[in-house]
């Protein structure tokens, strides 16, 4: 069975979520990314997104269209892997299994607002976040901290 094709010559890998859940699982490094069409369109016109595509470890569809040309393509059974529920997925197995990880991104008051969502969501999480602006502070923690996963938006 194919699971894997290239679109717009960035290879899109379909997988199962308890597939995606082992390889994120079993510390495989590298990054992952859940793409959608604008953001294969917007690669062809940004270098740094089209290298980012092309070093990823996986590019998961999140996009109907994408699970639609693969079906066409003739990948049986494509589907949209929806990054933002994934996540979820993979937070509470991260809580479950007590391990840290970092959120990373957005601005001061959206850091704030997302420290106290994920306090809620998930009261056992060992976390840190940072603000985009707060990189260099992100950086001396990650290794202080143990980091399990680092999410970025």
């Amino acid at each position: 069975m194919v699971n894997e094709i290239k679109i717009l010559n960035y290879k899109i890998y379909f997988k199962k979520d308890e597939e995606i859940k082992i390889i994120l699982k079993n510390n495989y490094q590298g990054y992952y990314l859940f793409v959608n069409v604008n953001t294969l369109v917007e690669s062809k016109k940004n270098i740094l997104l089209s290298e980012s595509l092309n070093n990823s470890r996986a590019n998961f569809p999140d996009g109907f269209p994408l699970a639609l040309i693969s079906r066409l393509k003739g990948v049986k059974n494509a589907r949209r892997i929806a990054g933002p529920d994934f996540t979820l997925e993979l937070i509470k197995l991260l809580e479950k299994e007590n391990k840290n990880c970092a959120f990373y991104g957005g601005n001061e008051e959206q850091n704030k607002e997302r420290i106290k969502k994920l306090k809620i969501l998930f009261p056992e999480l060992k976390f840190i976040s940072f603000a985009e602006k707060e990189e260099q502070k992100l950086i001396k923690n990650i290794n202080k901290e143990k980091i399990y996963y680092l999410f970025s938006s």
